[in-house]
This record gives structure tokens, sequence and C-alpha cells, in this order.
């Protein structure tokens, strides 16, 4: 328990490090690794099966590093945060939770700026849980303003991959990033 508060306030302290990152489709992995679809069926799912997100995973994005850090799940509920950025003069923080709305797990998100400044309005991002296949799980949004209607991750080996996929501008875009335990060689 020491070393697991340890590890939290070393994240802290550094800032909540990285972020929801990602895979576009093409680039999930392998032929037949994309979790099937559940259309506007609610998956049969609680928090407690996405346990294989926890834990502490660093990797790049956007030519920089990024830190992730996510809870177990305890008492319904999953709490992450995350760190994008070199320094914090132009870091990108983020607060994550995965909670059952309606029966279903849902990743809430809000990106902050340095000073905790908020970059959003009010409301936190929403995304439902529409599929679960083992260790691949994808989330999607409601909210056609947001750039990333949908998130994806994917646990291979000691590897977490994040996938987020959207448009801009009317234009398809994925970012895609892999993560490794922070520690890791």
């Amino acid at each position: 328990m020491e070393q697991d508060i340890s590890v939290w306030n070393r994240g802290v302290r550094f800032g909540l490090m990285a972020t929801l990152v990602a895979v576009a489709s093409a680039g999930w992995a392998r032929a037949g690794d994309e979790p099937e679809s559940t259309g506007d069926d609610k998956p049969q799912a609680t928090v407690s099966d996405l346990e294989w997100i926890a834990g502490n995973w660093q990797g790049k994005i956007f030519g920089g590093p990024i830190q992730e850090m996510w809870s177990a799940p305890q008492g319904g509920s999953m709490a992450g945060v995350s760190r994008m950025g070199a320094d914090s003069k132009r870091a990108t923080y983020e607060s994550l939770l995965i909670e059952e709305t309606d029966g279903v797990p849902t990743m809430y998100l809000r990106h902050f700026g340095p000073k905790l400044a908020a970059r959003e309005g009010k409301d936190a991002m929403a995304y439902a849980l529409v599929s679960l296949k083992d260790q691949s799980a994808v989330f999607k949004t409601k909210d056609t303003k947001l750039s990333f209607q949908e998130i994806r991750y994917r646990r291979d080996g000691d590897k977490l991959i994040v996938n987020l996929i959207g448009e801009r501008g009317g234009k398809p875009m994925a970012i895609n990033c892999t993560m490794t335990p922070v520690g890791a060689k």
C-alpha cells in the first residue's frame, strides 16, 4: 500500500500524467483483433471487467511524452489521471473516470492546462462502452462536436494500446499510442 501511495504522489507531484490516445481502425493491430460491434445493445459488462487497464503507463504522443495512471476498480469505478507534454508550461492534464451510467461502463474525461485551467466547458466528455472482447474495449460518444468520437483500449501483453478516432475539418483523424508500464525497459 505504501508503494502504491508513493507512485500516486509521484504522479501528482509531476502533474497528472498521460492521455487517452489512439490507433486508427486500420491500425488497430492484426486482422480480426478488432472488438465486435454491439450496435445499440448495451454490452454485458461492469467496470470490474476493465481491470486490465489499471496501472501506471508511459509512451509518446504528439511527439512528446505521455503518462497515464489508472486505479484498480473499486466501488464500481476506476479513476485515472494523465499528463502529456515535455514541460509544465505547455502540458495537458487529464482527469479520467470510468463508472456505470444507466448500466453501462462510461468513461468521463476533462482536460486541463497549467495551474489546472479547464480546457473545456463545465461538463466532462462522456464515452459509453459499446464493445468489450477479451482485453479490448471500445468507448463511443454521442457528442458529434468532439474531435474524437471513439476511444479504444487494448491490452497486448505488457503493452496498453490506446486509439482515438474521429475527424477534424471533415477529414478522418486517428491518434495512436502504445504505452508500457512505467519503469519497464
